[in-house]
């Protein structure tokens, strides 16, 4: 298991942070299994390193509090 940033290339590079977006958009539209599919490597990858496995889930928790919020906004602001 990765655990080093260092040693990540993903971790180091720019255009993944799109990347790992990109993918919890999708776990969050159409769930984990299909977004697998749809992004193997990066499934593969996440399997393998702990460090872009933990942005990962930071990411869902994070849209999952925008996506209350929203709710919320939207059923109690008159």
């Amino acid at each position: 298991m990765i655990q080093n940033p260092e040693s990540c290339q993903w971790a180091q590079e720019p255009e993944c942070y799109e990347m790992f977006g990109v993918y919890a958009e999708s776990i969050v539209a159409v769930g984990r299994d299909c977004t697998n599919l749809r992004f193997p490597s990066l499934a593969d990858h996440l399997k393998k390193c702990s460090i872009c496995a933990t942005t990962i889930e930071e990411t869902l928790a994070f849209l999952d509090e925008i996506s209350e919020e929203v709710f919320i906004n939207e059923h109690m602001c008159p």
